[in-house]
């Protein structure tokens, strides 16, 4: 009788450790995603001051040069394909859904374990 009590003890344990090392090792990649998010975020503000530094160019440069309204507007059309070319919240999205890709496939593999641990369990 006190073997029974002390498997089930040792299974209730071996449950809560692995239980314990999932949310640990989902707190270890949501930390590892908002890092990767905080670097993305200061790559953004670079690159965003970037862009106004060369707008301010381009608004000085056509001040001093007198251009076609065609001209103007394909330098226009080709600016705005070149920011949304450079869409930083696409970035930031493939990322966070790399993430969560890997955590599925981490809790599945978690519960594939799991369910041989209960059907081993099961058998005895």
């Amino acid at each position: 009788m006190s073997s029974l009590v002390s498997a089930a003890g040792l299974v209730i344990a071996e449950r809560t450790i692995m239980s314990a090392r999932l949310v640990v090792a989902d707190a270890r990649e949501r930390q590892a995603q908002l890092e990767s998010a905080t670097r993305l975020v200061r790559d953004l503000r670079i690159v965003r001051d970037r862009q106004v530094e060369l707008l301010k160019a381009q608004q000085a440069q056509l001040a001093s040069a007198p251009v076609t309204s065609a001209e103007l507007q394909h330098r226009m059309e080709n600016l705005q394909k070149g920011l949304l070319e450079r869409d930083p919240l696409t970035q930031v999205v493939r990322a966070v859904r790399e993430g969560q890709a890997a955590t599925n496939v981490r809790l599945n593999e978690f519960e594939r374990k799991m369910d041989r641990i209960e059907a081993a369990i099961g058998e005895r």
